[in-house]
């Protein structure tokens, strides 16, 4: 018992002393913080003009641009590509141009309670900028962003500007001749260059999970090295599309110049795009070309520009079945020459290798026939309506002959 005594007196002793001390001010928990990595690339200057951007299908971000410094650069790495709760950026590069060099600054975070920090350090990152540049940060980058802002009560609005996604003009210039428009195929065939021992995407995930595990960064130095390429690439493929949709006549691809001429048209920029149509004439692509050329002429109603460009079309054997089916429209409905329609159209026929095809060109010699069979028969009852009138006159003045001479 006496030792129970002595431990509640020393106890009261203590809450004593504790009680005589100015109570301490309550600090507030310590945000965890993310890290931060900057990395600086020789860039050559970007001379871009807002007519230049805006023919890349980006009209607002055209009128927002004010000069390379504007621009924001953006890409990140990720747990995965769905766009589910559980996929978040670890990792978030943003290139701005500084001095005339690109600056790309990483934001990463070493574990998943650094998410808040990076993303409110992003809003800071994207100070002053106008105008965002991805590679499918339209359908990617920015929605998944903004969910996790969402989720943790943070603004999206630093997100919310004008976007030059350049996945999508890259697409209607490249992929004629590329086929496939990855960044590392752009980079690869348009940039001219190879990256040398880079990380392939899809081992990034990977790689930030095991430095979860056991807290070694040095392989995702090669992440970080992934990311800063991703960003500066962007600025140089951003130029070559520029120049290209601006000056296509001096593109050295006949492909591209033909994929630049047909945003051109569609842009209203028809004098432009019949310039490269013609660029094309007698090339491997003067069949796609001519049937571009054809369709232009229609709309600007140039007839005899039209025919004429046809009748080279069919004579070289270009294009295929193209020409010879719109010669004989032509020829049925404005020439009103059904032996010129009929002759196109079996032509067509022979040239023909589609069933689908085949069968609508039946169905046209078909009716041009019934058509044909149709005018004859009208002709012919119009030449005997003629024959009768004739006879009938014929028969009136021998008639009035007759009587006059009996009158005398």
């Amino acid at each position: 018992m006496s030792l129970l005594r002595d431990r509640l007196k020393e106890l009261a002793k203590k809450r004593e002393e504790a009680s005589k001390d100015p109570p301490k001010e309550a600090q507030p928990p310590q945000r965890p913080s993310c890290a931060q990595r900057t990395e600086r690339f020789a860039l050559p200057p970007l001379r871009l003009q807002g007519e230049g951007l805006a023919l890349l299908g980006e009209e607002e971000a055209a009128r927002a641009y004010a000069g390379p410094e504007s621009l924001a650069f953006l890409d990140v790495e990720t747990t995965g590509l769905s766009h589910g709760a559980g996929t978040v950026a670890f990792e978030i590069g943003v290139g701005r141009i500084r001095g005339g060099c690109m600056e790309v600054r990483q934001l990463w975070m070493r574990d998943y309670d650094q998410e808040e920090d990076m993303l409110r350090r992003l809003a800071d990152l994207l100070q002053g900028a106008a105008v965002l540049v991805s590679f499918n940060g339209k359908s990617f980058d920015l929605p998944m962003l903004e969910g996790r802002m969402v989720m943790n009560r943070l603004p999206p609005a630093c997100l919310h500007l004008p976007l030059i996604d350049l996945l999508h003009p890259a697409r209607r210039m490249y992929k004629l001749r590329l086929r496939t428009c990855t960044l590392t195929n752009l980079e690869e065939r348009v940039l001219g260059f190879t990256r040398q021992d880079d990380v392939p995407g899809a081992q990034i995930p990977g790689l930030w999970w095991q430095f979860l595990k056991d807290g070694n960064e040095e392989p995702l130095q090669k992440v970080f090295e992934h990311n800063a390429r991703d960003v500066y690439s962007m600025a140089l493929l951003l130029q070559a599309l520029h120049d290209g949709h601006l000056s296509p006549l001096e593109l050295e691809s006949v492909e591209d110049v033909y994929s630049v001429g047909r945003v051109l048209e569609r842009a209203g920029r028809v004098e432009l795009a019949e310039s490269c149509y013609l660029r094309l004439d007698g090339g491997p692509l003067r069949g796609l070309s001519g049937q571009a050329l054809s369709r232009l002429y229609r709309r600007q109603g140039r007839l005899e520009d039209r025919i004429a460009l046809l009748q080279g079309m069919a004579q070289a054997g270009s294009g295929g079945v193209f020409p010879h089916v719109e010669l004989a429209k032509i020829y049925e409905h404005k020439h009103k020459n059904l032996d010129l329609a009929l002759a196109h159209t079996e032509r067509a026929m022979f040239l023909c290798a589609d069933e689908a095809q085949m069968q609508a060109l039946r169905q046209r010699r078909a009716r041009l026939k019934r058509k044909k069979t149709a005018l004859g028969l009208r002709k012919e009852r119009e030449g005997s309506r003629e024959d009768g009138r004739m006879e009938g006159e014929l028969n009136g003045a021998q008639g009035r002959g007759a009587a006059n001479h009996q009158e005398r």
